[in-house]
């Protein structure tokens, strides 16, 4: 049985309620029966929308993190609408959604080397790709230049096209060949290749000067 007055359970055969001293009218079962019935569904609201609330702020935690949230590391910020990053972790470069690098303002491509505060600078091919092992040979048809190609670089180069110069001992070039010393398997940091140039055979050259014609960068 409830108090009508305090909406608190008491034992049936209570005269007085023990938490507000309310006279209680054991006659009036049907009262109590309604009071009790309109506590009961006013709980079961209560619980339910508790039960919904908790469910939309799992949805919405869960949604952010995995849909909204900035993709870099443990950044709490939401990401830009064009981008997977949040401005604090988004290039500074017009139009451009990439990450930055560490400690900087500008994503790798974008990174201004001229600037003295970056200490990045765009790779150029002719300073990381060398060249070692530079042999001249002849057989009975042709002088051959056999040499070594080797990335001392960050990237991936592929179809690196390499020119030969084949001059005598005074530096003339008497001929020239060309031939890719890396195909489409490509040339990884800290990978060498061998290769060969060869022409018809010239008892004046003794030397073969090497440069690159063309690349192809991953």
């Amino acid at each position: 049985m409830y108090c009508l007055k305090c909406n608190k359970k008491v034992n049936y055969d209570a005269a007085f309620c023990k938490y507000c001293g309310n006279k209680m009218d054991i006659s009036n079962t049907k009262r109590n029966a309604n009071l009790l019935k309109y506590i009961i569904n006013n709980d079961d609201v209560k619980k339910h929308k508790k039960f919904i609330i908790i469910s939309v702020t799992l949805v919405i935690i869960f949604l952010y993190i995995f849909g909204f949230r900035c993709k870099a590391g443990v950044c709490l910020l939401p990401s830009s609408f064009n981008g997977d990053y949040c401005l604090v972790h988004t290039c500074n470069r017009s139009n451009c959604y990439n990450k930055i690098a560490e400690g900087k303002k500008y994503c790798y491509t974008h990174m201004p080397s001229t600037s003295p505060q970056y200490n990045y600078k765009p790779e150029v091919v002719e300073d990381v790709l060398s060249f070692s092992d530079v042999c001249v040979t002849k057989n009975s048809s042709y002088t051959i230049c056999t040499a070594t190609i080797t990335n001392n670089g960050k990237k991936t180069y592929t179809f690196i096209e390499v020119k030969g110069k084949f001059k005598n001992s005074s530096g003339t070039v008497l001929d020239t060949d060309w031939t890719y010393a890396v195909g489409s398997e490509g040339l990884a940091p800290g990978e060498s290749a061998s290769f060969r140039l060869s022409v018809d055979k010239n008892f004046d050259i003794t030397k073969c000067d090497l440069e690159i014609l063309d690349y192809d960068k991953e």
